[in-house]
This record gives structure tokens, sequence and C-alpha cells, in this order.
């Protein structure tokens, strides 16, 4: 711990990217819930954490670091348990 290897292909990012990338990542949470494809509350959550993760997947892959994605391992469940609270029934 402490120490992080990085690759001569780890490429910069700023922070105003990883920013970015988690907002959009909230907004396609945010739609997904606001016009969910069925009607099971699960299946949205999991089209939604699916979409998200793909979200920051392109981010990470344009950017060649996939730091970017440690933020979602915490981010990305609050997005979608609070869109299953904000929709619930």
């Amino acid at each position: 711990m402490g120490r992080e290897e990085t690759m001569a292909s780890t490429g910069f990012v700023p922070a105003r990217i990883c920013w970015i990338t988690y907002v959009l990542a909230a907004a396609s949470v945010a739609l997904c819930f606001t016009a969910p494809p069925c009607e099971d509350p699960w299946r949205v959550g999991l089209l939604a954490i699916c979409v998200a993760t793909c979200v920051v997947y392109v981010f990470s892959f344009a950017y060649s670091n996939t730091s970017i994605y440690d933020p979602a391992w915490c981010l990305l469940p609050i997005f979608v348990a609070a869109g299953w609270m904000l929709t619930a029934k």
C-alpha cells in the first residue's frame, strides 16, 4: 500500500475529466430510472449500473487510465440506491 505503479501507457487524467465522468454516470443512472424499460426495479437497477459502468469505462479507455474507475465502487451503488428510493411505489 502507498506505492502505485505507473506504466508507460498510463495517461494523465485532469480532475475535471473525473468530475465529468461521474456527472455523466449519475445522469445515465437517472435516465434509466426516469424512463425505465421495464417494471421490475431490480432489472432497472441492473441496467442503470451497467450503463453507468459503460460510461466510466469509455472515459477510462479514452484517457488510458483505469484509475478513473476506482471511485465507481462507492459512487455507483449510491446513485442506484438513490434511484430506487426516489422511484419506489
